[in-house]
């Protein structure tokens, strides 16, 4: 079977075949200047109508034809009733046309793409291997991660799985903010305190979230100790620049204080099913941030203020505050050292693409343009911005110590997995250990399609219920998965050859038209940068499966060639399943 007759993406390559049939025909009887644009509509309101398109309406007016004889003499005029995929092509008032689907053709050509190209159904060349960076979590290593940064890191994951799937050269990294004034504060608390060691029973991450809001809490009350802070970040920074020995105690202190906290953050990472290619530190950036604003000052965008500060103005790109570059005692703030990395960035990659927090808009249009100052395109740096998630319990505040880290988020889903599986009379013949197990990769399943489902522009109110419900979260899509591998284990037969005709009821129709548009629906969530769409697209091809898995037999069906048929539609729902499913990073579950 050649790749050549077989298309990765079935439905989009039905839907060209239409378009280009209906332009031809339209062509054809009336001279039209531009493309015609043929708008499809997938779920018309017409019965039996599996497509449709208002193409005549739109242009009837252009044409000065009525709408209904305008669509007729398309039709007439087109070849769709020879489009091998196309059963029959009618007209609707007031000038629709409608498409109905040949079932066991276009079934045939789907179960053919799925088989043929197995766990790469879905891919296509979007990226041509050309060379992205991708950058996610990045959180500040001062304590444990949150759930909004776990919402974070899941957004990047899904779109970094999606970019590998489809051909990108991606690399996912993480940017460590190691030297920032919580990290001085951080530092000097573990000083203080004698360099104390992590109990083996606490994540480092946890232990030094603690030491973070003591110290937090000690300068507060003591606002002088916002001096020394400060002293200590000014010695890091010398260190880092000049190589200045006297500070290497401090430097220490900075760097075991983040590696401790990234250790814990790459834990709970592992745990969440993400992962990074590369941990990039911002001190790495410092002497790259003095040469920018030396650059800036050479060229006359930046200016020296008389306190010594440099800054630089940005009305000119609609922006009122100014930009500080360097405070006055001429050290960079992160701002300058983020000039330095996307500058990194984009000498390596063809574009970047950043997973930001709503509130960081205002400082993504300053590097957008002291970049452009720099004669640098700000276009290649796509920013993917995400509301926060809202839970009941209330606020998250890392400086105050009153916040719900991931870890214990992920530890009260895998609670309440257990309580659903015992409710539901899930997993009972299996031993303690199978079912934590299995608790835990439903609970992972659950929060991940919970975040992913949501579009990164709206806020998330957590609800429990639905995020771990059997008929609508993450453990609908796993049922739906564990369902069809049991039906092939107890059929335990190898299918080789099968007719597609037997797969003409509505159900098992629905069930292909669905895996069908798989690889659409990938691409969109690449090009859009919105993993909502795929998560979407995975809770409606769960619900066909357990529809069908409801309303047609498999099993216990007397006609041995409709039942190959249907095992065979099964299987191939165990691949879209599977790659999408890996894609949103959600665990696979043969049994559940």
């Amino acid at each position: 079977m050649a790749e050549e007759t077989t298309p990765r993406d079935p439905f989009s390559v039905t839907i060209r075949t239409i378009r280009t049939s209906i332009r031809d025909a339209i062509s054809s009887v009336y001279e039209v200047d531009e493309l015609i644009e043929v708008p499809i509509d997938e779920a018309p309101p017409v019965e039996d109508a599996d497509l449709a398109t208002p193409v005549a309406l739109s242009l009837a007016k252009e044409l000065d034809e009525n709408p209904r004889e305008l669509a007729e003499t398309i039709v007439e005029e087109s070849d769709l009733d020879d489009v091998v995929f196309v059963e029959k092509a009618w007209v609707e008032d007031p000038g629709f046309i409608n498409l109905k689907f040949d079932r066991s053709q276009y079934a045939a050509l789907t179960l053919r793409s799925i088989f043929y190209y197995g766990e790469e159904y879905g891919s296509l060349d979007l990226g041509m291997g050309r060379p992205v960076i991708l950058e996610h979590t990045s959180a500040n290593p001062n304590g444990p991660l949150h759930i909004g940064h776990g919402r974070n890191a899941v957004i990047g994951d899904i779109l970094a799985r999606c970019m590998v799937f489809t051909n990108y050269g991606v690399e996912v990294q993480y940017y460590v903010n190691d030297m920032g004034k919580q990290i001085a504060m951080l530092a000097w608390k573990y000083i203080k305190e004698g360099r104390p060691e992590v109990p083996e029973s606490e994540k480092p991450d946890e232990f030094f979230g603690k030491l973070y809001t003591e110290a937090a809490r000690e300068i507060e009350e003591d606002p002088e100790l916002e001096e020394v802070v400060e002293r200590f970040l000014r010695s890091y920074e010398r260190y880092l620049v000049e190589e200045e020995s006297r500070a290497e105690r401090i430097a220490d202190a900075f760097q075991t204080v983040v590696e401790e906290c990234l250790r814990g953050h790459i834990q709970t990472l592992e745990r969440l099913r993400v992962a990074h290619d590369r941990f990039v530190y911002e001190s790495e950036f410092a002497r790259d941030a003095l040469e920018i604003v030396e650059k800036l000052l050479d060229m006359g965008v930046a200016e020296e203020r008389e306190d010594g500060a440099v800054v630089v103005d940005l009305e000119d790109y609609g922006i009122d505050k100014e930009l500080v570059l360097t405070r006055s005692d001429g050290t960079t703030l992160y701002t300058t050292r983020d000039i330095a990395y996307h500058l990194w960035k984009l000498g390596r990659a063809t574009f970047v693409v950043d997973v930001l927090g709503a509130d960081h808009k205002l400082a993504v249009e300053q590097l957008r343009a002291v970049l452009d100052m720099l004669e640098e395109n700000p276009d290649r740096i796509d920013v993917v911005f995400y509301e926060f998630i809202r839970l009941p319990e209330g606020s998250m505040s890392t400086r105050k110590g009153r916040y719900v880290t991931l870890d214990e988020f992920l530890e009260e889903a895998k609670e309440r997995a257990l309580e659903k599986m015992k409710a539901a009379g899930v997993a009972e013949e299996l031993s303690d250990e199978e079912r934590e197990k299995i608790a835990e990769e439903i609970a992972i399943g659950a929060v991940r399609f919970a975040i992913a489902r949501v579009s990164p522009n709206k806020p998330i109110e957590f609800d429990w219920d639905e995020a771990l419900d059997f008929r609508r979260g993450g453990p609908f899509i796993q049922y739906a998965y564990a369902r069809a591998k049991s039906i092939l284990r107890k059929a335990d037969e190898e299918v080789n050859r099968f007719d597609a005709a037997y797969l003409d009821d509505d159900h098992s129709f629905e069930l292909i038209l669905k895996m069908s548009k798989f690889p659409r629906h990938v691409v969109q969530c690449v090009r859009k940068r919105r993993p909502d769409i795929l998560a979407e697209y995975a809770y409606d091809l769960a619900k066909a499966f357990h529809t069908f898995y409801e309303e047609v037999p498999v099993l216990h069906v007397e006609e041995d060639e409709i039942r190959k048929a249907r095992l065979k539609l099964v299987e191939a729902f165990t691949i879209v399943a599977e790659n999408l499913m890996n894609l949103l990073g959600i665990p696979t579950l043969e049994r559940m």
